[in-house]
């Protein structure tokens, strides 16, 4: 679909979702909020279309000349692509969207099971040529035995295009540089299938209006996961080829922040459901996004960020708990 259709599409859910409203006069603030989050996640989605067709292109432009400024406009390419992803996932939290998830955006990721290590020359998909270089193949292939040997998804491609060298990819009478462009297309390739999947999955489903409740579960969903991701930061960190693992927290946060704060401005109803407590929420958020901007090293932020973020997931839990206590009453 074109960038100006589904910008117009936007413009429908939010005007459909806000109209709601009138149907349910007790709860006007809740239609106005999930349409403004529907809104966000719409663009969100449609920018990381945008971002991945870019990484595609400079894909296909460093295969076909590939040197040190086709490799650096790639690099960069990926990262816009990565980051755009991530706000997209950081809520959403279908039933389907795990399987495509592991797909997508699997890690860590083994190298050694993709291509050939100093020490293991041999190893890898690159180098064993009993293993076809197609989508069905390497679809197979991926998490075959342990989930750390993907074959599937961005971090390939962060692999093979951060870790490896331009002469990797310069055609040669070498076989694995054969193998090695052939991984790498049909990885994108891949990537692309499973991406035109996942950036339709509808914020909510069936686009309905959801209740406060449903609100608040699925931005706690989103930072369970995120403290997990902390928790690696520094062992197995997210993005680690590409050294951008404390940007990818940093992103997934400032969702957080346009969720609680402006545009969607969750935090106005939380302080109605229990004010101390919404107020402790703001400063963790707060303080978790200052300290991710701070001019220290990931070493020296990575106990406090991941405390802190699971100190917030307790907090929206805790307000998941209050919504069901009144519930139940």
């Amino acid at each position: 679909m074109a960038y100006r259709q589904l910008k117009k599409l936007v413009l429908l859910v939010i005007v459909s979702l806000a109209s709601s409203c009138a149907d349910e006069p007790d709860k006007p603030d809740i239609a106005i909020m999930a349409s403004l989050a529907t809104g966000l996640h719409i663009e969100n989605q449609i920018r990381a279309t945008e971002k991945f067709s870019t990484l595609e292109n400079s894909i296909n432009e460093f295969l076909s000349t590939p040197n040190p400024q086709t490799l650096i406009a790639l690099q960069n390419d990926w990262i816009n692509a990565h980051d755009a992803l991530l706000k997209v996932k950081f809520l959403t939290h279908a039933p389907n969207s795990q399987r495509l998830v592991e797909q997508i955006d699997p890690w860590p990721i083994a190298p050694g099971f993709l291509d050939a290590l100093p020490l293991y020359p041999e190893s890898g998909i690159v180098s064993d040529i009993s293993v076809p270089i197609t989508e069905e193949s390497i679809r197979e292939q991926h998490q075959f035995t342990d989930p750390s040997e993907a074959s599937l998804g961005f971090h390939v491609i962060e692999y093979l295009v951060f870790s490896r060298s331009t002469e990797d990819f310069m055609t040669s009478n070498d076989p694995r540089v054969k193998r090695r462009r052939q991984l790498l297309a049909t990885v994108t390739d891949s990537l692309a299938s499973d991406l035109e999947a996942y950036l339709n999955i509808p914020l909510f489903a069936d686009d309905s209006v959801p209740s406060l409740h449903q609100m608040i579960i699925f931005l706690e969903q989103g930072i369970s996961q995120l403290h997990g991701e902390s928790l690696q930061l520094i062992v197995d960190p997210h993005s680690g080829d590409s050294n951008k693992s404390r940007e990818n927290l940093q992103i997934q946060i400032d969702i957080i922040k346009q969720m609680i704060f402006e545009p969607v401005n969750l935090g106005s109803q939380l302080v109605h459901l229990d004010a101390v407590l919404a107020r402790d929420v703001i400063h963790t958020v707060r303080e978790v996004s200052s300290l991710l901007d701070a001019n220290a090293t990931d070493e020296d932020i990575a106990q406090r960020c991941s405390s802190l973020i699971e100190g917030l997931d307790h907090q929206m839990r805790s307000f998941v708990s209050a919504i069901e206590t009144t519930r139940a009453n």
